[in-house]
Formats: structure tokens, C-alpha cells, sequence
């Protein structure tokens, strides 16, 4: 073998020794470069995708607060109407007012007493009552709205008609000659819930007695004004302030249900 053939042989084993080093080096670049390639583009996928879900609940936690803002919205709306409403009520009942300050003065056991055999005491209270019965206490339409307002409110509300309904009924009582107008509306059960509204008058309740409910009229009315300064504001009660105002819409609701008497609460 001359010397140009031994050179050529060298050089063909030293290349193919670099390319049994080199080859795999190679594929294996170009394998690791193609899983990189396809994880990027799994990668970018996900992402895509993950971006995607971010704005469905996006746009699905917009449309939920836009609804919860709607209907907050209307719910605040309904409560002022149902506000109103009750407020109006207690306009209407205010012309019947005089009949609890009449009320106050007028000595109810003796005058029921008398008009049982007087025809003309029973005149002169059909005269002071001035034509007033108690159907005209009928046409108020808070009932409608009870589901609207909070239970202080409706309380409140409660037991300020319930009294003035009793005094009308009562003097109506009184006019037809009734024995025992009192016993027969049931005067304690509407000491009760007055003295359930106003826990602080107990002790004069119980002093002054059943006839006490009259002169707390106005006391009544302040609360009632204050509950509803209350829902406009859209102040929350106490929890304890909740379980008394039930406990005074259950014992008005007894009041109200007196089969001789009383009118339901309009």
C-alpha cells in the first residue's frame, strides 16, 4: 500500500469516527428541539385556553353582579313603595286619631253602663263619634305590602292600628248599649301588645291598667315614624329587636282576630 492510500484510509476512518460521535449528538438536538417546539405549542394551547376560561367567568361574574345589582336595585324600589304604602295608611288612620284622645277623657264603664238603658246617651255618643264607623276604617291596602318591609316596621305599624281600630270599635260598642264593651274587644290582649312594643311602659301599664294603651298613642306613633326613618335608611336591627317585633305582630294578629271587634289590619 503506497503512502496517498494509507493517508486516504486514515482520513476515512477519522471521519467516520466524528460521525459516530457527531450523529448522535445531532438527532439528539433535533429530537430535544422537537419536544421543546411541541411543548411550547402545547404550552401556548393551554394558555389560549386557560385565557379563554378567564373571561367566561369574567363575563359570568359580571352578569352575576349585574343581576345581583338589578335585583337589588328593584328590591330597594319595592321596599320604598311598600314604604309609602304604609305610610299612606297611616295617613288615613290619622282622621280616626281623635277617637284615642277622646278616649283618654272619656270614663268607658260608666258611659257603656249607662248607655245600656239611656237612649240618649247612646245619641250623644253617636253624635260625638260624628257619624264615623267602622267601615270606614275598611280600604287600606298595607296588608299588600308586608312582605316588603322589615318586621320592626310592620310591627310597628301593627300595634299603632290596632289601637286606633280598637278605640273606633270600642265607641262603636259603647253607641250599640253592649254590656261589657271591654270585656268583649278584649282590652287586656291589646295591653299586651302595647306593653310588648314598649317593654319601658310596663311598669305604667300595669299601674294605670288596661286604659293606659290610650294615652301611649303617641309614643306609638313616634316608634312607627322612627321604624320607617329606618327602612328608608336601610339600617339593619338587632337580632333582638327582630324577636320582639314578631312577638308584637303574633299578639296584634290576636288582637285583630277577635271575632266581636276589631278589623283586620289594612
Amino acid at each position: 500500500m503506497n503512502q496517498g492510500s494509507t493517508v486516504i484510509l486514515l482520513l476515512g476512518l477519522g471521519l467516520l469516527a466524528l460521525m459516530r460521535w457527531a450523529v448522535p449528538i445531532y438527532l439528539k438536538r433535533q429530537i430535544e428541539r422537537g419536544i421543546d417546539a411541541k411543548f411550547d405549542r402545547e404550552l401556548e394551547s393551554f394558555r389560549s385556553a386557560l385565557r379563554m376560561d378567564e373571561q367566561r367567568i369574567t363575563s359570568l361574574q359580571n352578569a352575576v353582579l349585574s343581576g345581583s345589582t338589578a335585583r337589588s336595585g328593584l328590591h330597594a324600589a319595592r321596599r320604598m313603595q311598600a314604604v309609602e304604602a304604609i305610610w299612606e295608611e297611616v295617613c288615613r288612620l290619622g282622621k280616626f286619631r281623635w277617637i284615642v284622645g277622646v278616649m283618654q277623657i272619656l270614663k268607658v264603664d260608666n258611659v257603656a253602663e249607662r248607655a245600656r238603658t239611656d237612649v240618649k246617651v247612646r245619641q250623644w255618643v253617636e253624635v260625638m263619634m260624628g257619624g264615623l264607623d267602622l267601615k270606614d276604617l275598611a280600604g287600606g291596602k298595607a296588608l299588600l305590602h308586608r312582605p316588603f318591609v322589615s318586621d320592626q316596621t310592620w310591627a310597628a305599624f301593627s300595634v299603632y292600628s290596632s289601637l286606633v281600630h280598637y278605640s273606633v270599635a270600642l265607641l262603636s260598642l259603647v253607641k250599640t248599649g253592649i254590656e261589657n264593651p271591654r270585656g268583649v274587644m278584649d282590652a287586656a290582649k291589646l295591653a299586651e301588645t302595647v306593653r310588648a312594643a314598649l317593654p319601658h311602659q310596663a311598669d305604667y301599664i300595669e299601674r294605670v291598667g288596661e286604659t293606659a294603651v290610650f294615652y301611649l298613642v303617641d309614643e306609638l306613633f313616634d316608634a312607627l315614624l322612627l321604624a320607617i326613618r329606618a327602612e328608608i335608611d336601610g339600617r339593619e336591627a338587632e337580632q333582638q329587636s327582630v324577636e320582639q317585633a314578631r312577638r308584637v305582630i303574633k299578639l296584634a294578629e290576636e288582637v285583630q282576630s277577635k271575632p266581636q271587634g276589631l278589623p283586620p289590619t289594612t
